[in-house]
């Protein structure tokens, strides 16, 4: 059965409310949140986590992590940090990659670190290129390679890091790159 206009439309129509609804409670979550009532912060973040909103699932393994309105579980800040990260967010990658080179939640990979600051540093994340530039600095999960750092800094100072634009300045007040 071939679909007519009308029907793609309706279909369209409803995926875009559907996004919406999941936007307004991710929304809501966060001014839940902002007020410390961290349970119905979960919720709203839970609601709109099925809907597939990865920020959202960011927000639900912050509250993990920090253990706000819950205990603390790291664990299972990494499970909704891949989730978010799997699904296309930057910040999930830098979540993530965080965890996995502290080794909170399991052990620590700084090789797996690294691929997920690299995910997040390919969408242009300033933090993730910072933390993937210090591997790249101490050869931590990867092979070191002073340029890529030195690279990697640059553009996260261009994005407007702060972090980077002292390091870069701190470092070429003493003379070096790195």
């Amino acid at each position: 059965m071939r679909k007519d206009t009308e029907d793609i439309k309706i279909e369209k129509v409803a995926a875009q409310v559907q996004e919406a609804v999941a936007e307004a409670m991710f929304v809501l979550g966060t001014l839940h949140e902002d007020r410390e009532n961290y349970p119905e912060a979960r919720r709203l973040y839970q609601t709109a986590a099925k809907e597939g909103h990865h920020e959202a699932m960011v927000a639900l393994g912050v509250l993990a992590e920090l253990g706000l309105g819950q205990r603390r579980d790291n664990r299972l800040a990494r499970r909704w940090y891949r989730k978010a990260a799997h699904s296309g967010s930057a910040w999930g990658s830098s979540c993530l990659g965080f965890l996995y080179e502290t080794g909170r939640g399991g052990r620590k990979y700084h090789a797996l670190a690294a691929r997920h600051y690299l995910m997040g540093a390919q969408k242009r994340h300033p933090w993730c290129m910072v933390q993937l530039a210090m591997l790249y600095r101490s050869g931590k999960g990867v092979r070191r390679d002073l340029a890529k750092a030195a690279w990697l800094l640059a553009r996260a100072a261009e994005a407007g890091n702060a972090y980077a634009q002292d390091y870069l300045a701190k470092q070429a007040t003493q003379g070096g790159i790195l």
